[in-house]
């Protein structure tokens, strides 16, 4: 049976992704501007992982399942795909 989840929850759940776009946008924006700003890029990884375990949490399949596309699912890529460039 899918567990619902309450509107409290996806409110906050909402506010703290709104809160770590700014800096995942920053961060990855940073690195294309200059490829040694790599913990710019790796603060957006985290925050973007963050909001991957939190959707888990908040029972918000489209964000956690692997075989949905997101824009989230894109982000967390380019930033792998930047980090291991890097290498």
């Amino acid at each position: 049976m899918p567990r619902t989840i309450s509107h409290e929850a996806l409110v906050s759940f909402v506010d703290e992704v709104r809160s770590y776009l700014p800096t995942m946008r920053q961060g990855i924006a940073g690195y294309h501007t200059d490829a040694s700003q790599t913990d710019a890029l790796r603060e957006a990884y985290r925050l973007a992982h963050s909001v991957k375990g939190t959707a888990a949490l908040v029972n918000l399949p489209g964000l956690r399942s692997e075989e949905h596309t997101s824009e989230l699912q894109s982000h967390l890529n380019l930033v792998c795909r930047l980090l291991l460039e890097k290498k």
